[in-house]
């Protein structure tokens, strides 16, 4: 019986660790996408440019829910096409979208479940978010 709850222990923390690694990636690559980091990193290192566009499509694509609420408390308004300024607000913003963007992989929690439905689950999302993109936030 404690082997058995020792082993649901291990997988809880593994989850857990897994989703808060993904949340804090995705929401400091979204900041740094929104307020120009990337971009200006792959001025200073052209070799990076390959990376920087590809790093800038993905997070643009998912994070821009953030950013356009992030654009709406500064005042610039719904659908402005703005870099940000790196502020608190937007890393917290950023944080709850990516913390909503990666829930599917809590359904990892509840052992009996497959892995199959926890990925079907994210890709459904993610497909959701960049479908919601090109309708909405594409201007």
């Amino acid at each position: 019986m404690e082997k058995c709850q020792k082993l649901n222990s291990d997988h809880r923390v593994t989850i857990l660790s897994v989703f808060f690694v993904i949340v804090l990636v995705w929401t400091i690559a979204g900041a740094c996408v929104w307020t120009g980091c990337f971009r200006d990193m792959a001025e200073m290192v052209p070799a990076t440019a390959g990376i920087e566009r590809a790093v800038s499509v993905v997070m643009g694509l998912t994070t821009w829910p953030a950013h356009e609420l992030s654009l709406q408390i500064s005042g610039e308004g719904f659908g402005a096409n703005a870099r940000l300024e790196f502020k608190v607000v937007l890393l917290v913003l950023c944080f709850a979208w990516a913390a909503l963007l990666w829930s599917p992989i809590l359904i990892l929690l509840k052992r009996n479940l497959s892995y199959w439905i926890a990925a079907a689950g994210q890709a459904a999302l993610l497909a959701l978010v960049i479908a919601l993109f090109w309708k909405f936030g594409n201007g």
